[in-house]
């Protein structure tokens, strides 16, 4: 018969595997073995084929042993690739290089801690990661010893690691609070789960010291010299906490906070902090408190538990210590209080519970407690009982030595768990106490009986979302966000799985919401109970038919019924937005903020406004881009006078646009209706209200896809120019002397702005004494000023003599206000004004007296 190996090799290959390839190269052991097995394949057909033939004699003896030749030698190769791979294990055990430990101090995954530990502090061993990833399947197990050398039973913790857990760091924890100071070496024992040579062996020194400081002993005492704990304060009068401390020789003060506390409950009942200034000269210092009972609230026959905490800041570090001490008042027997319940799967590691097992024989459940009783022995319960009925399941009774001389312990014992139920959640109680005092209990909850929750991320990578819209292509969905229109529909598909674990209630939900994680508001959901009764896990929706929002967020949320809150897990979820349409805007809008009058024209600038001449915005240009799909829909444009609510632009039309284009899409504004006549509204204009014709333009897009719809407002005050009495009017007499004496004659040029063309026309209302041609302002002959003056009915304002050769010579002064509007036209129908409600006119006649 030929030897068969396949399944020997194989499992020897794929041990090794990810262990050798530095030492032996395991590709190569592989391709010699794939030729050994077709060969031996062959070998094995060929001895099928002789046996059938049936002949006998030499030719078949000779065939035979060729035959057994061929197959001599593939065992020899095997044993030669035996040999290879055995070398290939052996290496596997050289290769594990001792890890670094590091230390972080305070809080985990914090750079690595140098120097000593500080008393209270909270400290984390951890390896690199890295060094885990290569070196699996491995096993860690992590260990103390203390400064008398002895291994701590209790401060350890043990990993088997065959793949990597997100999330686990793998180290391992101590609260420094209650240690002593001195050198601790903490060990991590490492090899391959599978290692038949021993795990080897990586260890730290590190100690925990105070720095300089140091509490040496905290104590209740009834004298201000005491030295001694007093453990009971029998009367109201005052008694004192002293903490005795070593601290730096340094200039500096202590600061020192003392805490009192009820000891059942924890309640603070007084608190105090202080700064002690430092003597260097003394050995031993000392931080105090008084203890005032009836000021304080202190209870007869309650316990109380003093924490005290010394700091002391240096440039270099900041220096703590800290201390616990009891004392009753009133004679009390002491007390029990149970600080933590664990649940663990074994009796290294002290998890808390609540707790979750996975089916198993044997888990772990105990309590840790504080006490102050000085009895020797102490009652402690551990039992388990069903957590709706109470039905008892398991109880066990423990004596346990009490140690008057040490205030915190812990103990764990092993539950078979014969008995429990699958997917049931049980009760644990616990109890402390002695005999003749009260008994302290407490209780928390486990779940049995379930596996962790499935890695749902490799179930799904089959998972598919589809969205159609129309006009489109049909679109996979990959990223983690996905912009849609409001017509789309998105189509999900997933074939039913069941991994291992799942609980008989449990269930799938889809569901399409309007926000991820608050409150969601659902606008669609479908329950899919996990037991195999439902083979159809298909999901869909479309905005248009749940309802509009910007954003929809399609999740799937695996749960289990008896999770009242349903929160559970969600497994995925995408977020599909809406794609808006287009960008719609209106032209050339610019706004110029103002902050108050101009004080020359007194125009209205302190509100916003947009500033242009009718000249300079003679259309409305609206301007549409499609975003990431074609756009087909309706434009309306609509723009009015706001003050007459005349109709200027009155259109609507259908528009199609290209996805990612701009289109442009213009309105000639109707000029004539631009026009401003002022002539009509003098003497009572307003320059708010009269120079301005406010423009309201209206356009609105719809799009026929979905119905969205975006309006777009502008206000567009076109006001007209009002010149300048002093830059734009150029007085062509500077010297009045200069002027001619009779007969009418040219006085001003009107300097128009740049952008008006002649010819001009021109107007001029409210002055008598002069008129207007075109540019041109003249002053009217001196023979009419007389008739001016009492039509018009100047004041006279004074009168002047003068002594000429000729005589005296009498000016009189006659003065008027009113109001003056000059209107200017240029040959384009650009118009501007000069405009004064109150101009003060002066006319001068001059008489020879007789």
């Amino acid at each position: 018969m030929l030897k068969p190996f396949s399944a020997y090799f194989i499992i020897l290959l794929q041990c090794c595997y990810s262990y050798s390839q530095d030492s032996v190269d395991l590709d190569d052991l592989r391709g010699q073995y794939e030729e050994i097995e077709r060969s031996y394949e062959s070998q094995k057909l060929e001895l099928e084929r002789l046996v059938q033939i049936g002949y006998g004699g030499e030719v078949l003896r000779s065939d035979l042993a060729s035959l057994a030749q061929n197959v001599e030698v593939l065992l020899e190769r095997l044993d030669g690739l035996g040999e290879n791979l055995a070398l290939a294990y052996s290496a596997r055990e050289l290769d594990l290089e001792p890890p670094e430990i590091d230390i972080w101090a305070g809080r985990k995954n914090s750079s690595p801690h140098e120097g000593s530990i500080l008393p209270g502090q909270d400290i984390y061993f951890s390896i690199n990661s890295d060094w885990i990833s290569s070196h699996l399947p491995v096993t860690l197990e992590w260990s103390l010893a203390m400064p008398d050398g002895q291994v701590s039973e209790m401060l350890s913790k043990v990993y088997s690691i065959e793949e990597l857990e997100p999330g686990n760091d793998y180290s391992f924890g101590l609260r420094t609070e209650g240690m002593k100071e001195g050198l601790y070496r903490v060990s991590l024992a490492y090899g391959a789960i599978d290692s038949e040579g021993g795990l080897k062996k990586a260890e730290k020194i590190f100690e925990i010291k105070s720095g300089g400081l140091e509490i040496q002993k905290l104590i209740v005492t009834e004298d201000k010299d005491g030295t001694e704990q007093t453990e009971t304060i029998r009367s109201a009068e005052n008694h004192y906490v002293f903490a005795y401390y070593t601290a730096p020789t340094a200039e500096g003060a202590v600061v020192a906070q003392f805490a009192i506390e009820e000891f059942a409950s924890g309640d603070v009942v007084f608190e105090n902090k202080s700064a002690l200034a430092l003597r260097p000269e003394r050995p031993i210092q000392r931080a105090g408190l008084v203890i005032d009972p009836e000021g304080m609230g202190l209870i007869e026959g309650e316990q109380y538990k003093v924490r005290t905490k010394l700091s002391f800041k240096t440039p270099e570090q900041r220096l703590n210590g800290t201390s616990i001490a009891y004392f009753s008042y009133g004679e009390v027997d002491g007390s029990c209080k149970i600080t933590a319940i664990y649940a663990s799967e074994n009796d290294e590691s002290f998890n808390e519970a609540p707790a979750v097992f996975k089916p198993m024989d044997t888990i772990y459940l105990g309590l840790g407690y504080e006490s102050t009783l000085r009895t020797e022995d102490l009652k402690i319960g551990i039992s388990i009982e069903d957590y709706y009925t109470q039905e008892l399941i398991k109880e066990v009774i423990i004596d346990h030595a009490n140690d008057p001389e040490k205030s915190f312990d812990k103990i764990i014992v092993p539950f078979s768990t014969e008995g429990l139920e699958k997917e049931q959640r049980y009760r644990i109680n616990v109890s402390v106490g002695a005999e003749g005092s009260g008994t302290e209990k407490s209780s928390s909850m486990f779940d049995y009986g379930i596996y962790p929750p499935p890695e749902w991320q490799d179930y799904l990578r089959d998972l598919l979302v589809q969205v159609k819209t129309p006009g489109s292509e049909n679109l996979t969905v990959s990223n983690s966000s996905t912009e849609i229109k409001f017509n789309s529909s998105i189509s999900v598909n997933l074939e039913p799985i069941y991994p291992i674990g799942l609980r008989s209630d449990s269930h799938f939900e889809w569901s399409v919401n309007e926000t991820e994680y608050w409150r969601p508001k659902k606008f669609k959901s479908r329950d899919i109970p996990l037991n195999g009764t439902v083979g159809d896990w298909a999901f869909n929706f479309s905005p248009s038919e749940i309802g509009r929002s910007s954003v929809y967020y399609l999740q799937l949320r695996y749960f289990h019924r008896r999770n009242r809150s349903r929160t559970g897990e969600i497994v995925y979820t995408h977020e599909f937005r809406i794609s808006k349409p287009f960008d719609l805007s209106i032209r050339d809008q610019d706004v110029i903020y103002k902050d108050d009058r101009d004080p020359k024209t007194g125009l209205p600038i302190k509100a916003e406004y947009w500033e242009a001449y009718p000249w300079l915005r003679d259309k409305i240009t609206v301007e549409v881009k499609a975003l990431s799909f074609d756009l087909e829909g309706d434009l309306h444009v609509k723009s009015i006078l706001e003050d007459s609510n005349e109709i200027l632009i009155d259109e609507k039309k259908p528009i199609s646009v290209r996805a990612n284009i701009t289109e442009e899409y213009s309105w000639t504004l109707d000029q004539p209706a631009l026009r401003f006549d002022l002539a009509t509204k003098f003497p009572d204009i307003e320059i708010e209200r009269d120079f301005c014709k406010k423009i309201l333009t209206t356009v609105r897009l719809k799009s026929r896809d979905d119905g969205y719809e975006e309006v777009q407002e502008a206000i567009t005050a076109q006001w007209l120019p009002i010149l300048s009495w002093e830059d734009n009017l150029k007085d062509i007499y500077e010297d009045q002397d200069d002027q001619p004496k009779e007969g009418s004659y040219k006085r001003f040029e009107i300097i128009p702005i740049d952008d008006m063309k002649g010819p001009f026309e021109s107007f001029m209302i409210g002055r008598a004494d002069e008129y207007i041609d075109g540019l041109d302002i003249y002053s009217i002959g001196r023979d009419k000023l007389e008739n001016i003056v009492r039509d018009e009915e100047y004041t006279l304002v004074g009168v002047e003599r003068k002594r000429e050769n000729n005589g005296n010579l009498v000016e009189s002064i006659y003065e008027k206000k009113f109001p003056v509007l000059i209107m200017l036209e240029g040959s384009q129908g650009k118009q501007a004004a000069f405009w004064t409600k109150q101009f003060t006119n002066t006319i001068t006649i001059a008489d020879w007296e007789e």
